[in-house]
C-alpha cells in the first residue's frame, strides 16, 4: 500500500533547566517535558526532507550493545539443532534423508508418524524454537523455512519458502532445510538478513520476525544470481500477515538488497557503525549440502514412510502411482496446503496417501503455438507459483529451467502478452507466496469440485473463462480423456479420476478478470469474475463469463448468450437487462456480506462493458495501483535548542536475537523430561445445557494420558477473583461457542489436539442470542449495568432537540461496532511445572505464561488450585504481542495448564490453536448507538444531542472493570476533543448476549467513542452543507489541556497543506465518476493511566579484583510485549549508574541485562497496557539505580569497614584518587570469600509516579505526582475509493503527536508506524 507520512511529536512550552541530576532524570521521564520534537517523513512518495541528524546528546552516549563472544574455531553451528529423535526398531529401513540446518537427517520407518508437520517435529524432536505456529493455515508465515532442491536440468539448487505448518515429513526426501537458526545466531554472528532486519528496525514483539527473516532469505536465494525489484519485493512477505512494525521498516529491509539499495536506505539503518551490514552470498549463505547434489535426480527417486499406524508414498512415475490410487481409503495430495492447511480434519481421518508432487508427468511444462490458438499445457503438479512465473515471462533464478516456455510466451503477439499480463496479477493475489510455491493447479481444481460449498478457487474463473481443458486418467482402467474444465465440475465425482494435465488458451480473445477483497494480498475473495471474447468487426463472439466465490465457480451461460452478436457501441443499453439474468444465475451457497457480493455482480459486469467500449484496452482487475512506499528520511530535531532529541536513537537489544529465533517464548520452554501437552475441549454451540460427557474414545487414543474437568479441579472453579466469577470448565450451562468444558492431556500436542476433538459431548441446544439487536428485540437486558435516561437540563433539553428553529436543523442516525477481536501472533500459552511446598505435597507450580498481568495470573491459578499466592510464581522474559487480550483473557488458560501439572505431577504445556483461542477469548465489547441531535445551520455547532448507547457482553463479565464502564457508558459522553453540547439526552443499556467474555483491546473505549463523536460530525456537516473541519473546529475544545489541541490542530493543518489539498479533492470529484478523494482530520485523544511498576536491580562483583565484572541484571514487573521496554529501562539503568561522581565514563550499555518479569521477586499487582507502562517502568528502574549509586558512594556517613575494604581494592588496582571505569567500581567493592562491601542490590516501587524510595511530601512538591493524563494525537489522511466496488487506497498519512521528549526515538518511532497500521 502506497503512503507517506509527516510525524510530528509536540508539547507546547521549553522546560525549565533542571538545576539537579536527579531532576535532569525527572525531567527526561515527565510527561511535562515540554520540548518541541518531529519525526518528519517525505510528503510526497521518494521525496526526502531536508531536515539534518544532528549529533546525539551526551547524556547516554553508549550505543547499541556489543556483543562480544569467542566461541572456538571448531564449534560448527549445524551441532545447534540438537535432534533426539525417538528410537527406531533395530532391523528397520531409511525412509527418507534430508538436512537440517547443515545437519543430515534420517528417519526410519515406524519410526514416526510421515503426516507430521515439519513445524512440529521442529518443536517436538529438536531445540530450534525459531520457526513459529501461529495459524496452521498457511496464512500468518510466522512458519515460514527455506526450502532447496537439487535440480539436474539447470545444474543447481532450486530455493523458495514454504510453510512449516504445512510440510508433511514424508515429503522432505532429498530437501536442505533452513531454518532461521541456520542463518546465524547471536553466538556465531547474524546473517546480514537477520542483522539488516534489527538494524533497520524491523521488529516489535519479534515473534513474526523469524519468519520474516526467512521469506527475505528464500526471495533473495530465489532470484540469484538477480536482485529483487519493486515487484519482488511486493510479492516477498505477502504470505507474513504480520503488520505491527508499520511495514516501512521490512520494505527497506527487501529495498537495501536490492539494486543501490544500501545507498538508498542507509539513512534508516540505526546500527551501531552507521553502516549496513554487508552481504556476500557465497560467504554469509550456508552451502547447499553436497550431500544431497544429484541425489534426486529430478524427483526420480520413489520413496515411502510409514509410522503411528500412516503410510506414505512419494512415487516418481504415474505407473508406479496408480497401483497406489487404487488402494482403498488412498488419498492424493501435492502441495498438501489444502489437506493440511484447510481440511485438516479430513487428513486426520486418513492413513494412506500418495504424493504426487515428484511425478515427473505431472510436472511438464509445454507452450503449444497454434493459428490464434495458443495455449500453456501444464502437469497437474505445476505450482501456482510457477504459472505466476510463466505467465509474467519471469525466467530469473529458480525458474531458469522454464527458460524454454517463456522464450516462447515471449514471441506471442501483443495482445497475447496483454492476456497474460491481466492472468499473472490474478494469480499473484492468491494467497501468499508461501504458499503458492506449494499448491498445484491440479489440487486448486480438485477442490474446487470436492469441496464446492467451502473453496472458493480463485483460478477456477480465469481457467473457465479461457475455456481450459483437462486431461483425465482413469486410474482404474489406464485410459485417458480430455473434458472441459466447465463439464467437469459440474459432472459427478468420479473417485477414479486423476487430473493430469491442463490446457489453458491465451490468445484469440480479450481477458479481463476482477476480484474484489477486504485486502489486496493473502486474502479470501468476495467475488470473482472472468470475462472473455472475440470481437469481430465491432461484434461480441464466443463470450464465456466465469463467476467464482460464490463459493464454487460457474459460467453464467445464459448472460453470456445475451451478448454474444452484440454491438460494442451500445453494450450499455443491454446492461439492465443482462444485470437481471447475471443475477438469476449467480448460485449464492452461503450468505456471508450477501447484498454486497450481490450489488458485485452488476459492479463486475458494468466495469466489463466498459472495457469493452473501449475494445478491451481498460483493464478491470484492479482500479489502484499500490507501489511499495519509499524509503523515508527520518530525522529527529528539537526545533527549540537545536540539539537531538534522543538520547540514544538504537533498535531493541533483543531485536538481533529475535531475527535469528534465539529469544524464548512461555511456549519455546523447554520442559524436560515427562512434558505432555494439553489441549481444550469446548462448546461447540452458542447456548445449551451439557447433558453427558463422554471421554472414553478420547481416553483410548494413542498417546492420551488424561481427560480433565470441574471434577478434577482442587480449589474453586473460578480464574476470578472478581465479584462475579468465570469458571475454569462450564459445569452445565454452556452460554457462548468456544467456552471450555474439559482438557485433554496427551504426550504430543497433535494426539492431544486429536483427542479433544473425539470427546463427546451431548448438549440440549437452547436459543442463542448473538447481536444487541437481537437483544433489543426480546428486551434483554442486564439493567444493573445500564444508565438510566438523563438530561443535562432536565425539561429543557428535550424542548431544545426537538423545536425548530430557522437557523437550525435536526438529524438522526446510527452507528454499530461488532465485537472486534485481537489477532496476536502468539496465542495464549502457558508452561505448567509442578512444585512441592517445603510443608510437604506437590500443589504448588511454577509457570511460564504469555500475559500482560502477572499477579492477575497468579490470583486466578492460586484459585483453582486452593493454595496461597506464594505457591504460584511466573516468569516470562517476552510477549509474542498482547493489544490487551493477554491482560485478562489469559488466565483462563494458565490455570488449565497449572491444573494438569499439579494433578498429573508432570510438567505440562498448553497453547491454544488459532480456532479455539479466538472463540474462547472476545474482544472489544459490542456497542450501538443511536443519535439524535441539532445542529447550528451557520456555525455548525452542536447544540443538543440525545444518545442511546447499547454494549453487548457476556453472560460471564469480563475482568478489567465494569461492564458499564467499558460496554455501553464511554459512548454517552464521547465528546473527548470537542465540548459537550450545552443539551444532552442520554441513556445506556447492556444487552446479554451468548458472546464471549470481552476485554481490552488496543486503546479501550476510546476508538468506540471517537467514531460515535465523528460519524455525528460528518453528519452534522452533511446535514449544514458545511465543511467538515469548520464543524470540528466550532465544536473544539479549546480550552483542553491549556489548549494544546488548537495548537496541534493548526500545526497539522500547515504542515500537511490540508487547505490546498482539500482544494485538489474537491477538483478531482468534479473531474472522476467512479472514483472519489477524500480527506479529513481526526483528532486522538488518550488518558494515558500511570500504571504502577516495579523493578529490582543486581549488581555483579565478581568476587575479586582481579576478574573485573560489573554486570546488572534488572528484573521488572511490568511485560515487555514489542514496545522496548528492556532496551528503555537499560538505557535508563545506565543513564542513572554513570551519575556516580567517581566514573570516568558511562557504564557500558552491553553489561546491563534485562531478564524480564518473575513474581518470586517482583509481587507486585501491575499490569503492562495503555501506553503507561513504560515511562512508571523506567522510573522504578531510575529509582533503583538511585539506591545503589547512593550506596556505593563513599560519604562521611560511610560504614568504616565498608570504607576501608572499598579503599583497599582501590590501592590494590592503583586507582586511589583517580576516576574509575565502572568495572573497577565494582570491583571495589569485592570482599573476601565472596562478601561485599555494599548492597548491590536494589527494589523500587512506583506509583502515580510517587517513588517508595524517598519521601512522598517532596516528591509532590517537585511535581512528581503522576495522575491520568491527556495524550493528544491527530491525523490528517486522505484517501481514494473506487465507488463501484468500495475498494480504496490511502494515499497519504499526517500524523501529529503530543507527547513527552522520546528516551529512544527509533522504538518509539516503531511503535507509531505499527500503531498506525493496525489501526488503519
Amino acid at each position: 500500500m502506497s503512503s507517506c507520512f509527516s510525524c510530528f511529536a509536540f508539547v507546547r512550552e521549553p522546560p525549565a533547566e533542571p538545576s539537579t541530576e536527579n531532576d535532569k532524570t525527572a525531567a527526561l521521564l515527565s510527561k511535562t517535558t515540554a520540548e518541541l520534537q518531529r519525526v518528519k517523513f517525505g510528503k510526497e512518495i521518494g521525496k526526502l526532507l531536508p531536515v539534518p541528524i544532528l549529533g546525539p546528546m551526551k547524556e547516554i552516549e553508549e550505543g547499541y550493545p556489543k556483543k562480544v563472544y569467542k566461541a572456538p574455531t571448531h564449534w560448527d553451528s549445524s551441532d545447534r539443532v540438537a535432534l533426539h529423535l525417538p528410537q527406531a526398531a533395530a532391523d528397520s529401513a531409511v525412509a527418507l534423508e534430508f538436512v537440517l540446518n547443515g545437519k543430515p537427517v534420517v528417519l526410519q520407518q515406524g519410526q514416526l508418524d510421515p503426516s507430521l508437520t515439519l513445524h512440529d517435529f521442529l518443536k517436538q524432536y529438536s531445540r530450534l524454537t525459531g520457526t513459529k505456529k501461529a495459524c496452521a493455515q498457511g496464512g500468518c508465515g510466522s512458519c515460514t523455512v527455506t526450502l532447496a532442491r537439487w535440480n539436474d536440468v539447470i545444474g543447481k539448487a532450486q530455493y523458495s519458502s514454504a510453510n512449516a505448518c504445512l510440510l508433511p515429513l514424508g515429503t522432505l526426501h532429498g530437501v536442505s532445510i533452513t531454518t532461521t537458526e541456520g542463518l546465524g545466531s547471536c553466538q556465531s554472528g547474524l546473517h546480514p538478513v537477520q542483522q539488516r532486519v534489527a538494524d533497520y528496525n524491523g521488529s516489535q514483539c519479534g515473534y513474526c520476525t523469524p519468519g520474516m527473516v526467512m521469506a527475505m532469505y528464500s526471495k533473495i536465494k530465489s532470484l540469484e544470481p538477480s536482485l529483487p525489484t519493486e515487484q519482488d519485493m511486493q510479492l516477498t512477505i505477502d504470505g507474513n500477515i504480520c503488520r505491527c512494525t508499520g511495514y516501512m521498516p521490512l520494505v527497506n529491509v527487501l529495498r537495501s538488497f536490492g539494486e543501490d539499495g544500501v545507498e538508498q536506505t542507509k539513512k534508516v539503518c540505526y546500527s551501531r557503525t552507521g553502516e549496513v551490514a554487508p552481504y556476500v552470498p557465497n560467504q554469509h549463505d550456508p552451502p547447499f549440502p553436497k550431500s544431497l547434489v544429484g541425489m534426486t535426480k529430478s524427483h526420480s527417486i520413489s520413496t515411502t514412510m510409514s509410522g503411528n499406524g500412516k503410510v506414505w508414498h512419494r512415487p516418481a512415475s504415474l505407473k508406479e502411482a496408480i497401483p497406489l490410487f487404487k488402494q482403498a481409503g488412498a488419498q492424493i495430495v501435492a502441495g498438501n496446503t489444502g489437506v493440511q492447511g484447510l481440511y485438516p480434519d479430513d487428513k486426520a481421518k486418513t492413513s494412506l496417501f500418495v504424493d504426487v508432487s515428484c511425478i515427473a508427468e505431472l510436472q511438464s511444462v509445454k507452450v503449444d503455438i497454434g493459428k490464434g490458438k495458443d495455449a500453456l499445457e501444464l502437469g497437474a503438479a505445476t505450482t501456482i507459483e510457477t504459472l505466476g512465473a510463466l505467465l509474467s515471462t519471469d525466467e530469473r533464478g529458480r525458474h531458469a529451467s522454464l527458460a524454454q516456455a517463456i522464450k516462447d510466451l515471449k514471441s506471442l503477439p501483443s495482445a497475447t502478452q496483454t492476456n497474460l499480463r491481466r492472468m499473472a496479477q490474478h494469480v499473484y493475489n492468491i494467497a501468499g507466496v508461501h504458499v503458492r510455491n506449494r499448491a498445484t493447479l491440479g489440487g486448486n481444481m480438485a477442490l474446487s469440485k470436492l469441496k464446492p460449498e467451502h473453496f472458493p478457487s480463485d483460478l477456477a474463473p480465469q481457467f473457465l473463462a479461457v475455456g481450459t481443458s483437462l486431461t483425465l486418467l482413469n486410474t482404474s482402467s489406464g485410459a485417458t480423456r480430455t473434458q472441459l474444465l466447465a463439464e467437469w465440475l459440474k459432472s459427478e465425482v468420479c473417485p477414479t479420476d486423476l487430473i493430469v494435465s491442463l490446457r489453458i488458451p491465451i490468445s484469440g480473445f480479450v481477458f479481463l478478470s476482477q476480484r474484489a477483497m477486504l485486502r489486496p494480498q493473502n486474502c479470501h475473495a468476495y467475488l470473482n469474475a472472468a470475462f472473455c471474447a472475440t470481437c469481430s468487426n465491432g461484434t461480441l463472439r464466443d463470450v464465456r463469463i466465469a463467476l467464482g466465490a460464490l463459493p464454487q465457480a460457474m459460467l453464467a451461460s445464459r448472460t453470456a448468450a445475451q451478448l454474444e452478436g452484440k454491438s460494442l457501441d451500445d453494450l450499455q443499453t443491454h446492461l439492465p437487462q443482462l444485470a437481471a439474468t447475471l443475477r438469476e444465475e449467480a448460485q449464492f451457497t452461503d450468505s456471508h456480506d450477501l447484498q454486497y457480493r450481490e450489488t458485485l455482480l452488476n459492479t463486475f459486469l458494468y466495469k466489463f462493458l466498459l472495457s469493452l467500449a473501449d475494445r478491451g484496452d481498460t483493464d478491470t482487475y484492479t482500479s489502484f495501483a499500490r507501489p511499495l512506499p519509499k524509503s523515508n528520511d527520518v530525522s529527529f530535531v528539537n526545533n527549540v535548542n537545536g540539539g537531538s532529541v534522543a538520547a540514544d536513537a538504537i533498535p531493541k537489544h533483543t531485536s538481533g536475537a529475535q531475527a535469528s529465533g534465539e529469544v524464548k517464548y512461555a511456549g519455546d520452554v523447554d520442559m524436560g523430561a515427562g512434558g505432555l501437552h494439553a489441549f481444550m475441549v469446548t462448546s461447540r454451540v452458542a447456548h445449551g445445557l451439557i447433558k453427558t460427557v463422554d471421554a472414553s474414545e478420547a481416553l483410548k487414543m494413542d498417546g492420551v494420558v488424561a481427560y480433565l474437568d470441574y471434577k478434577d479441579i482442587p480449589g474453586d472453579n473460578n480464574v476470578s477473583n472478581e465479584q462475579e466469577a468465570e469458571p475454569l470448565f462450564c459445569t452445565d450451562r454452556i452460554t457462548f461457542l468456544g467456552q471450555p468444558i474439559g482438557l485433554v492431556v496427551a504426550q504430543s500436542s497433535w494426539q492431544a489436539e486429536a483427542a479433544a476433538k473425539a470427546v463427546k459431548v451431548d448438549v440440549e441446544t437452547l436459543p442463542a442470542v448473538m447481536t444487541i439487536k437481537q437483544a433489543m428485540g426480546i428486551e434483554q437486558f442486564v439493567v444493573a449495568d445500564g444508565a438510566p435516561r438523563a438530561e443535562s437540563k432536565p425539561g429543557v433539553s428535550t424542548g431544545v432537540l426537538e423545536t425548530d428553529t430557522s437557523t437550525s436543523v435536526r438529524f438522526s442516525g446510527e452507528w454499530q461496532s461488532g465485537q472486534t477481536k485481537h489477532f496476536y501472533m502468539e496465542r495464549q500459552v502457558a508452561m505448567a511445572t509442578p512444585r512441592a511446598n517445603e510443608f510437604g505435597g506437590g500443589d504448588g507450580v511454577d509457570l511460564y505464561h504469555a500475559c500482560q498481568a502477572l499477579s492477575r495470573v497468579q490470583s486466578g491459578v492460586s484459585c483453582v488450585l486452593g493454595v496461597p499466592n506464594a505457591w504460584v510464581q511466573l516468569k516470562q522474559h517476552m510477549v509474542g504481542g498482547g493489544f490487551g487480550g493477554k491482560a485478562t483473557r489469559n488466565v483462563p488458560t494458565a490455570c488449565a495448564a497449572a491444573l494438569a501439572a499439579v494433578r498429573l505431577n508432570r510438567p505440562v504445556k498448553l497453547v491454544q490453536d488459532l480456532c479455539t483461542d479466538m472463540s474462547m477469548n472476545g474482544g472489544r465489547h459490542p456497542v450501538l448507538v443511536r443519535y439524535d441531535c441539532r445542529v447550528d445551520k451557520n456555525s455548525g455547532k452542536v447544540l443538543a444531542a440525545k444518545l442511546e448507547t447499547f454494549g453487548g457482553r457476556a453472560f460471564i463479565a469480563e475482568k478489567m472493570g465494569d461492564q458499564v464502564s467499558n460496554a455501553a457508558k464511554p459512548c454517552l459522553d464521547p465528546w473527548a476533543n470537542y465540548n459537550k453540547p450545552e443539551h444532552r439526552i442520554t441513556e445506556a443499556k447492556v444487552a446479554l448476549l451468548n458472546i464471549p467474555p470481552s476485554t481490552a483491546v488496543r486503546g479501550p473505549m476510546h476508538p468506540k467513542q471517537a467514531m460515535a463523536v465523528e460519524t455525528i460530525l460528518q453528519h452534522a456537516a452533511a446535514a449544514t452543507g458545511l465543511d467538515l473541519l469548520t464543524v470540528q473546529k466550532t465544536n473544539m475544545n479549546k480550552q483542553l489541556d491549556s489548549g494544546t489541541q488548537t495548537e496541534l490542530w493548526k500545526e497539522l493543518e500547515s504542515s500537511s497543506d490540508l487547505q490546498a489539498r482539500m482544494k485538489d479533492v474537491q477538483a478531482f470529484n468534479q473531474k472522476n465518476k467512479l472514483k472519489k478523494r477524500g480527506i479529513a482530520l481526526a483528532p486522538c485523544l488518550w488518558d494515558v493511566p500511570p500504571i504502577p511498576a516495579s523493578a529490582t536491580v543486581s549488581i555483579y562483583n565478581g568476587g575479586t579484583t582481579k576478574f573485573l565484572d560489573g554486570s546488572i541484571c534488572i528484573t521488572i514487573s511490568s511485560s515487555e510485549i514489542g514496545q522496548g521496554l528492556h532496551t528503555k529501562v537499560a538505557q535508563i539503568c545506565q543513564h542513572e549508574l554513570s551519575k556516580h561522581p567517581d566514573l570516568c565514563e558511562p557504564v557500558p550499555l552491553e553489561l546491563i541485562r534485562v531478564v524480564g518479569n518473575s513474581t518470586e521477586i517482583n509481587p507486585a499487582w501491575d499490569l503492562t497496557g495503555g501506553s503507561g507502562t513504560n515511562p512508571q517502568a523506567m522510573r522504578a528502574v531510575a529509582g533503583a539505580c538511585e539506591i545503589l549509586v547512593s550506596r556505593l558512594t563513599l560519604k562521611w556517613s560511610t560504614n568504616p569497614l565498608k570504607k576501608r575494604l572499598m579503599n583497599m581494592n582501590m590501592k590494590a588496582m592503583g586507582k586511589v584518587g583517580k576516576k574509575v571505569t565502572w568495572q573497577e567500581l565494582i570491583a571495589s567493592t569485592a570482599g573476601p570469600m565472596g562478601m561485599s562491601a555494599a548492597d548491590l542490590t536494589a527494589r523500587n516501587t512506583v506509583f502515580m509516579g510517587l517513588s517508595n524510595n524517598r519521601s512522598l511530601i517532596p516528591q509532590m512538591l517537585g511535581g512528581k505526582l503522576c495522575a491520568p493524563h491527556p495524550g493528544h494525537g491527530a491525523a490528517v489522511t486522505e484517501v481514494e475509493v473506487d465507488v463501484l466496488t468500495g475498494e480504496h487506497i490511502i494515499i497519504r498519512s499526517d500524523l501529529l503527536y503530543h507527547m513527552p521528549r522520546s528516551v529512544n526515538p527509533v522504538i518509539d518511532l516503531g511503535q507509531i508506524q505499527g500503531g498506525n497500521n493496525l489501526q488503519r
